[in-house]
């Protein structure tokens, strides 16, 4: 049965993506989805398309594989196409690389970042036909482009070229030292990687980016240890031309009572960020800010309030998004999953609380907004387990209409290792 549905979910992508209607432009439509799939978060990459999810696990043992959601099906299976294709060697069509780093989608091809292992560590671009046919290598990362250490990574699809940002960790001279760290990658190998920020920081956190008509924008957030129990925070807010190279800041605060921003929202008027502030020793709030272009101030718009405590808010176009998940007392595998969308205004679009059975091992730390589309949100649920001799990485996504009239599970996508070193994807 489930050999069946993968090779149904080949023929709605070779449908989709090739024999069927001409893909929908981003112009036409009325959401911005290359951006609302793009999100710091542990579990995955997304991409989206009006009619389909691709996702590549982002967690544990470098996953290598690009699976996809139907979004009328709900069916969910590797972007192969190949029949009779096993799904469990580099010869597959849904093999990207020994680890995904990022997955995007531009001029309706799928582009990826990936790493190979084979006696050290080399990174590369790589791109795919939607349905995974057409492989081919666009360009050959050079040694030291990723550090060998970066945490918190972003990277993002913007008018040919990926935004590459993170902390970089390096050690010079026998000294642990940080950078903010921000490059952008042409698609086209002829032109040259360009660094647009690096910056020695005493300790920092997490690095967002957005770009958006023709600008970069790039959130920092620095830390100085005072003593043992005090820290002074910077934070500062920049604005990149990517046609001239000029770099100006547009807001910056000392001793910032902001906390760790990681999802920033650029708008014609203004900025959305997110905010991760302790209320005190036992509650931490996440609250929503507005930057004004007009004014240069930054404005509270409103926090979350769904549970009692840290809930992650994330944003996407003209939403916001809090959700939880607590596990059923009294039946293994089913759980309450309470979810607010707000506007951009602080309006609540969507507050309710759906209960579904998705089986064992999902936590409420594992779970993530993968984006919204003009009828949708779309939010991730990741687990994993083992049984017997195979480690399994699962995940699933639930669409939530926002005009309120319910949620359901779509597709779910599952690989395995086992002793052997073998991955492959669960049919």
């Amino acid at each position: 049965m489930k050999k069946t549905l993968a090779l149904l979910l080949a023929a709605l992508l070779t449908l989709s993506a090739c024999g069927g209607p001409e893909p929908v432009e981003q112009e036409e439509r009325t959401v911005d989805t290359a951006r609302s799939f793009v999100h710091y978060q542990q579990d995955a990459y997304y991409a989206e398309t009006e009619d389909n999810i691709y996702f590549a696990f982002a967690v544990n043992l470098g996953w290598p594989y690009l699976l996809c959601v139907d979004k009328a099906t709900g069916i969910c299976g590797p972007v192969c196409g190949k029949p009779e294709c096993g799904h469990d060697d580099e010869t597959c069509n849904a093999y990207l690389g020994d680890e995904v780093l990022y997955v995007g989608i531009y001029r309706d091809r799928l582009y990826w970042v990936a790493t190979e292992y084979n006696g050290g560590s080399h990174e590369f671009v790589g791109s795919a036909a939607l349905d995974g046919s057409d492989h081919r290598r666009e360009r050959e990362l050079e040694d030291g482009l990723f550090p060998d250490y970066a945490g918190n990574r972003y990277m993002m699809m913007y008018e040919g070229a990926i935004y590459f940002a993170a902390i970089k960790d390096e050690i010079e001279d026998g000294v642990r030292k940080e950078y903010n760290y921000v490059c952008r990658i042409p698609l086209d190998p002829e032109e040259e990687v360009e660094v647009i920020l690096e910056e020695e920081t005493p300790w920092s956190n997490y690095l967002p980016i957005q770009p958006y008509d023709g600008k970069l924008y790039i959130f920092t957030m620095n830390y100085d240890r005072i003593d043992e129990e005090t820290t002074s925070s910077r934070f500062k807010l920049r604005r990149w031309d990517i046609g001239s190279g000029e770099m100006e800041t547009l807001y910056e605060e000392d001793d910032s009572s902001f906390g760790h921003v990681t999802e920033p929202w650029v708008t014609e008027d203004g900025i959305l960020f997110n905010s991760h502030e302790k209320v005190d020793s036992e509650t931490d709030r996440t609250k929503i800010y507005k930057y004004e272009f007009e004014t240069g101030e930054v404005r509270y718009l409103f926090y979350n309030d769904l549970v009692e405590n840290w809930v992650r808010l994330e944003i996407a176009d003209g939403i916001v998004a809090g959700y939880f998940l607590y596990p059923s007392e009294e039946e293994e595998g089913v759980y309450d999953i309470p979810v607010r969308l707000w506007d951009f205004d602080g309006n609540v679009l969507v507050d309710e609380t759906y209960t579904f059975d998705l089986g064992r091992g999902f936590w409420k730390n594992y779970m993530s907004l993968c984006g919204r589309d003009e009828t949708n949100a779309y939010i991730a649920l990741y687990a994993q387990g083992s049984d017997e001799d195979t480690f399994y990485a699962t995940l699933k996504i639930i669409a939530v209409a926002l005009d309120g009239s319910g949620a359901k599970v779509m597709g779910t996508g599952s690989l395995g290792r086992d002793s052997s070193g073998r991955k492959f994807v669960v049919q």
